[in-house]
């Protein structure tokens, strides 16, 4: 009896080892490289001063004390350019600062964990941190909705092993934040639409308004779910999922117009000025602009941006193939499958909606686009995958 239950008991393990194992060394490895990267350089860019002058004026300090930490920190003289004009200019640097405080949630989380103990610079590492180990979690989540487990297990390998994945989330900046909670609303509104249960439209409604709060790209889960909404509309889809799409598009709607309606009654800067911040190279100059010169220059920024994707491409050749063969999945999908399952849908949508980003503010940062990467990622694990799998049944 002991001898059998001794052989269950392995059984067991061997089974929890096979199936959690590989998955676990993935974390294992997605851990160390952050750690590596995170020690060969500082995690702190303009951006991150800018959290942290947020981080203490929460802690009580006055906008000139906090102004004065910051600049303390930095030494002004080894900046380039723009960098000296922001911190060593103090205008420059009050309209810098006028940016930021919109994002609250990054600071307002960095002063929880200080409360809790933690030093500053653990402080502002472990949201950081945490948001890029359920990053990774919930892209496997979502890769498991529509691949097998060592298909998903692949694909999140080769997103662990995307370089600019690793580095963009070793610095104190909002965007892997960001990327968790967009990740967090495509599971949410997959479960309302698939399952039709009100506490995911409920849980998906409260996760743009947080992150909003952290990063004003969650507005476009708008024109994800509205392009969603079109792909079932023209794939003859049934009924329910267009009626739980629409409930999901008019609720994405209140939630933004209401984000909107606050930074309007706050004062906050809005995508225009942003445009026109880029424009003059980040408070550099203090140029203005007319509506034809702001279109002008949009219209080749977006062309350089493209450009400049096209020869990183060039330059990375494995980017190149996993682009390639993601974008041949995608129209393989959308033209010679037959019914067509939600969950590609969707991650159709959110790269697409991803990717109209660079259409409203033209950089080239691959730090915005990460649910593009997903996107790639995935198509190009499922055709990759089939593609095999039809050559072996044809050889038999």
């Amino acid at each position: 009896m002991f001898l059998l239950t001794k052989k269950i008991k392995n059984k067991r393990s061997y089974m929890f080892c096979l199936k959690y194992g590989a998955l676990l060394l993935l974390f294992v490895f997605a851990f160390l490289q952050f750690a590596l990267i995170l020690r060969h350089k500082s995690p702190y860019i303009s951006d991150s001063y800018f959290y942290k002058h947020l981080f203490y004026q929460m802690r009580g300090d006055s906008y000139d004390q906090a102004r004065e930490k910051v600049v303390s920190q930095l030494n002004i003289d080894q900046l380039d350019k723009i960098g000296k004009k922001i911190f060593g200019d103090e205008e420059s640097y009050k309209y810098s600062y006028s940016f930021f405080t919109k994002r609250p949630l990054y600071p307002f989380l960095a002063l929880l964990f200080n409360k809790l103990g933690f030093n500053e610079f653990l402080s502002f590492l472990t949201p950081v941190f945490l948001a890029y180990a359920g990053s990774i979690l919930l892209s496997f989540y979502q890769f498991r909705l529509g691949l097998s487990y060592f298909q998903a297990i692949f694909a999140l390998a080769l997103l662990i092993a995307f370089y600019p994945f690793l580095d963009w989330s070793t610095y104190f900046l909002t965007d892997t934040i960001g990327f968790f909670f967009w990740l967090l609303q495509l599971i949410f509104a997959y479960k309302f639409v698939t399952a039709g249960t009100l506490k995911y439209l409920a849980l998906y409604v409260i996760s743009i308004g947080i992150s909003l709060l952290n990063r004003e790209q969650s507005i476009l889960m708008l024109p994800l779910t509205v392009t969603l909404y079109l792909f079932v509309v023209i794939f003859k889809d049934s009924q329910i999922l267009k009626n739980r799409l629409a409930i999901l598009i008019k609720s994405t709607l209140a939630i933004v117009l209401f984000y909107l309606a606050i930074t309007i009654i706050f004062n906050q800067r809005t995508i225009a000025e942003s445009i026109n911040y880029l424009q003059n190279d980040y408070a550099f100059f203090s140029k203005t602009f007319n509506l034809s010169e702001t279109a002008g220059y949009l219209i080749k920024t977006i062309i350089f941006t493209h450009i400049v994707f096209l020869i990183d491409l060039a330059r990375h050749h494995w980017w190149f193939t996993f682009v390639v063969l993601g974008l041949i999945g995608v129209t393989r999908m959308i033209i010679f499958s037959g019914k067509k399952q939600f969950i590609n849908l969707l991650l159709l949508s959110s790269g697409l909606a991803s990717y109209s980003f660079v259409f409203i503010y033209p950089v080239l940062s691959y730090r915005f686009f990460y649910p593009v990467v997903i996107m790639i990622v995935y198509f190009f694990v499922k055709f990759i995958f089939e593609f095999f799998e039809e050559r072996q049944k044809l050889i038999k």
